[in-house]
């Protein structure tokens, strides 16, 4: 999954976008929004361009924290926990919707991403409910595998 951002002439807006610099941001949002909530943008902004090199500008840093959210939404509203395992599951009617909305998830390198998505929301659904057995990695990759196996 590769997106290209360039506004006008800006060098600094030329950046493109890939699985791996969609999971960077992600991560780093979801640490500031730990730390401070609301964070600071500009501080978060600057905090990026130390760590990967790209600077973004605050309409680009909206516009990817709008996408990846929208993406993560989708997700996890089209995932259902397997009444017997608590697994989420995913039909395949769900996964073709969601690529008709999102179609570069299709894409082979798009991968990394919703494999990070999926162990987000599965670690999530695994701290949110009370009778889950505690875990030391928060992450089980076989836990996942329904998920992924709609992806390949």
């Amino acid at each position: 999954m590769r997106r290209m951002c360039c506004i006008g002439n800006d060098p600094k807006e030329s950046i493109i976008w890939t699985a791996d610099l969609d999971i960077m941001f992600y991560t780093m949002y979801l640490q500031a929004c730990k730390i401070n909530k609301p964070i600071n943008k500009t501080q978060f902004i600057q905090t990026f361009a130390e760590q990967t090199g790209h600077e973004i500008s605050r309409k680009t840093f909206k516009r990817t924290l709008y996408y990846l959210t929208s993406l993560y939404t989708s997700i996890c509203k089209s995932c259902t926990p397997d009444p017997s395992t608590g697994i989420p599951t995913m039909t395949n009617e769900a996964w073709a919707q969601i690529t008709k909305r999102h179609p570069e998830l299709l894409n082979p390198n798009s991968k990394p991403l919703v494999e990070f998505f999926i162990q987000r929301m599965t670690s999530q659904r695994h701290s949110n409910s009370n009778d889950a057995a505690p875990h030391s990695s928060g992450f089980d990759p076989s836990v996942a595998l329904p998920l992924m196996m709609l992806f390949m």
